[in-house]
């Protein structure tokens, strides 16, 4: 079996990873509201903020984009209590791991 075919994952699990990352700092309290899910309000309390740029959600992430990043994309989800971060980018193979080790 050739290990060509095998690295194609590793920059999608670390876009992942940083994911949710952002996802859980951003929503540290989310689970202890006290409120089941079920009975929280339905209505649209959150919109995507226009202007987030890789740098800024990078940032407050505190995540350090590598050189050789491409196709960066990053946006924002305001809500009432939380803020939603994304940010994803394709690092080649090679740089995967030492990226990981850094975060």
């Amino acid at each position: 079996m050739s290990g060509e075919g095998r690295g194609w994952w590793r920059p999608v699990l670390v876009c992942g990873l940083v994911l949710a990352g952002g996802l859980v700092s951003g929503c540290p309290g989310a689970a202890q509201s006290g409120v089941p899910a079920a009975e929280r309000s339905s209505g649209q309390l959150s919109q995507w903020v226009d202007g987030a740029t890789v740098e800024s959600v990078a940032k407050t992430l505190g995540v350090r984009l590598p050189e050789t990043a491409t196709e960066a994309k990053a946006a924002q989800l305001q809500g009432v209590q939380d803020d939603a971060l994304i940010l994803a980018f394709v690092l080649p193979t090679a740089d995967v791991d030492a990226f990981v080790d850094a975060l």
